[in-house]
């Protein structure tokens, strides 16, 4: 049973590594044109470009690349291909109102940040899952002013595409995902959510990061402890199975213990018992003889006169045989 039981988990597993295993994240910077289109006079922040004269200033080493595009009440596009997408920026104080939408699907989603802190990074600010593969998807963004500030701007620094490994080579170029100057970052997670559900405009990549993160370790710390449940069920099994093979008191022959078992209508022992056991002491070469009445003494009730050491013997075995249970089996 544990055999087989351990060959199916090994299996399992396999299935479950081999699932999940060719699914891969795509890094794609703002600065790749291959994948990003920004429509207006945004400002290119690069280590090699600045903007002094911008009003949002976040730390640069905090960017992905330590590059985004800032803009006011701007529009663009993003094309990839792949099962799910995700838009990264930099949320600052007082930013504009951005509309997404993603072509030839119902999926739009709208980001607007009213935390106090002066700038967030990794801040997600469009996602879509479970999307086809098979065909290149595009998604496009509009930006206006809030009503509360009257705020306009708003920072893009990076998308994730999440592909499949065995798709990545046979991509061409052009909208292809394969082309894009990117890294890729293996990742274990669980099935995308279906198109249905409303895209989360409030999580950060922190967050995803440790839900993928947690996912994993779950899936492999259930996997170890099958493998320990069954590597101790098969160990208690074979104990199981010596013992059974043991079917005698430890410490005592069957050949010293079958003279002693009485019989099952509860009669006396055959007079054979004794006179068996009035054999010679180690050592000694005088053959003990089945005494006679009249060398028995009514008080002790068995033994041989001038024998102490065979007395003694006697003595010792037929109190074994006293306390010794009968034999039922």
């Amino acid at each position: 049973m544990f055999p087989a039981l351990c060959r199916r988990l090994s299996v399992f597993l396999l299935i479950l590594s081999s699932t999940y295993a060719g699914l891969t994240n795509l890094t794609i910077d703002d600065t790749d044109t291959t994948h990003w289109t920004f429509v207006g006079s945004w400002n290119v922040i690069t280590p090699a470009t600045p903007c002094p004269l911008c009003v949002a200033q976040p730390d640069a080493n905090l960017a992905h690349n330590s590059t985004w595009h800032d803009g006011g009440t701007r529009s663009g596009s993003f094309s990839f291909q792949g099962t799910a997408v995700y838009i990264y920026g930099i949320d600052i104080h007082n930013p504009a109102n951005v509309s997404f939408q993603l072509s030839d699907s119902s999926i739009n989603g709208f980001h607007f940040y009213s935390g106090s802190d002066p700038y967030v990074y990794n801040s997600l600010f469009f996602e879509a899952t479970n999307l086809d593969a098979s065909v290149p998807h595009s998604i496009t963004w509009l930006m206006e002013a809030n009503s509360i500030g009257g705020g306009e701007s708003a920072l893009f620094d990076y998308a994730r595409v999440t592909v499949d490994q065995d798709d990545l080579g046979s991509k061409s170029s052009g909208s292809s995902i394969a082309s894009a100057t990117s890294s890729a970052t293996n990742i274990s997670s669980s099935p995308a959510p279906s198109q249905s559900e409303t895209p989360s405009s409030v999580a950060t990549a922190h967050q995803k990061a440790i839900g993928r993160t947690m996912v994993g370790a779950v899936v492999g710390a259930l996997g170890g402890i099958a493998l320990f449940a069954v590597a101790v069920g098969c160990i208690l099994l074979r104990r199981r199975r010596c013992a059974k093979l043991n079917n005698t008191e430890e410490g005592i022959s069957p050949e010293i213990l079958e003279p002693f078992q009485l019989p099952r209508d509860g009669s006396t022992p055959p007079t054979k018992l004794k006179a068996d056991l009035l054999v010679s002491s180690p050592g000694s070469t005088t053959t003990a003889q089945t005494p006679s009445p009249a060398s028995v003494s009514p008080s002790e009730g068995s033994g041989t006169t001038g024998h102490p050491a065979l007395e003694e013997r006697l003595r010792s075995l037929e109190q074994f045989a006293a306390t010794f249970p009968p034999a039922y089996s």
